[in-house]
């Protein structure tokens, strides 16, 4: 059966199987009686852009009554938590752009990880941007890193161990990733895809489960062909096209996490009444995350595309035989590339700005609509034409 871990780990052998084990150990229960490790209280995944998606998956494995659903067909536990809605997974983001998480969000957590859980048998924290947990807020949550309760595992993600305090890490089953190979997250999603759209998928949106949920989004891919139709234009766009097209792209991000906010609330419908007022709180301030976070990826999947887009133009002017990202809009691709090296530039500086812009708490309207402008101004400048 194509687990979750099994679809997100397919280039991550050594990390799959030493994941597979612990949960086969965990199962047998002979974990706690001097045999193979079970699953341990604490991870830390670091060194690949693969570990978040990996700690969804793993926590998918742990809440779900089978040990974690492949993604095509996913049980009600599966689907709520690659949603953001599992009232027994958080997942969790440093709430300050310049301080990281902060004292008081750390409170918030291990007050949250005293309580049992609701739903699982286990109650699951996702700590995104494991590094910018500064020292004070570190402190806090070491005791409960040492000894949480024992239904509570934490999976801490991180670009490397080192960027991880020591204090943290030394706490931790620590769990390098290795690079990711591209070709064996392509196969995962090639099932009833084109190679092309897959290649393409997977630029933009980085994992494979990801990738998949891009291309099955109406709204995603509607926003994919209003920008190719911009780029694609031989004459400069008005101002008003910029800012049309961008105001475009945030409403269908919007629509998507609407989407996906309805489906959270059908399956949550009948459990409020079992819940405190704090914990109804709870729900809902973790719903409102999580639809902010739907929108913001598929924001930040709208740039990627622009620049995957420039980045095959740019390969294309300098004639490197490497495959396109885009081999789905060749026509497109070559356009830009008679457009010239410095325009295309400029315009990768302007998505690279945007990007930044996005992780922050910037009106991704705004960011958006500077985007767009610049591209105008760039791409469709006299010498590109």
């Amino acid at each position: 059966m194509a687990t979750p871990l099994r679809e997100v780990l397919a280039g991550q052998p050594r990390v799959l199987a030493y994941l597979e084990r612990s949960l086969d150990a965990e199962r047998a229960g002979v974990a706690r009686e001097g045999g193979a490790q079970g699953i341990s209280h604490a991870y830390l995944f670091s060194g690949s852009a693969l570990v978040e998606d990996a700690a969804l998956a793993l926590a998918k494995s742990l809440v779900c009554p089978e040990g974690g659903c492949s993604t095509e067909a996913p049980c009600a536990q599966c689907a709520r938590v690659e949603r953001g809605s599992h009232p027994d997974v958080k997942v969790l983001e440093p709430l300050s752009a310049t301080r990281g998480y902060l004292l008081e969000q750390v409170q918030g957590i291990i007050a949250d990880a005293a309580l049992t859980p609701i739903e699982a048998t286990r109650k699951v924290y996702v700590v995104k941007e494991a590094d910018t947990l500064g020292i004070q807020a570190a402190n806090a949550l070491l005791k409960t890193l040492e000894e949480p309760a024992s239904d509570v595992v934490f999976i801490l993600c991180a670009p490397s161990a080192d960027s991880v305090l020591q204090t943290i890490r030394s706490r931790c089953s620590v769990v390098p990733f290795s690079a990711a190979d591209p070709s064996a997250a392509e196969s995962a999603l090639l099932a009833g895809e084109a190679p092309e759209r897959a290649r393409m998928a997977l630029a933009i949106a980085s994992s494979a489960p990801q990738a998949r949920a891009f291309l099955q989004s109406e709204p995603r891919q509607e926003t994919r062909r209003a920008i190719c139709a911009f780029l694609a234009r031989p004459e400069a766009p008005s101002d008003w096209d910029a800012l049309s097209l961008a105001e475009g792209v945030v409403e269908r991000a919007h629509a998507g996490a609407a989407d996906d906010e309805a489906r959270d609330d059908a399956d949550d419908e009948g459990l409020e009444d079992f819940l405190t007022k704090t914990a109804r709180q709870a729900i809902v301030d973790r719903k409102k995350r999580a639809t902010s976070a739907a929108e913001r990826r598929a924001l930040a999947e709208a740039v990627r595309e622009v620049e995957t887009l420039l980045r095959d133009a740019l390969a294309t002017s300098a004639g490197t035989s490497e495959p396109p990202l885009n081999a789905d809009a060749p026509d497109l691709v070559a356009a830009l590339a008679a457009r010239g090296e410095e325009p295309l530039l400029e315009a990768l500086e302007a998505c690279e700005g945007a990007s930044r812009h996005l992780n922050r708490s910037t009106t991704p309207v705004l960011v958006l609509q500077v985007l767009f402008l610049s591209l105008k101004e760039s791409l469709w400048q006299p010498s590109a034409r």
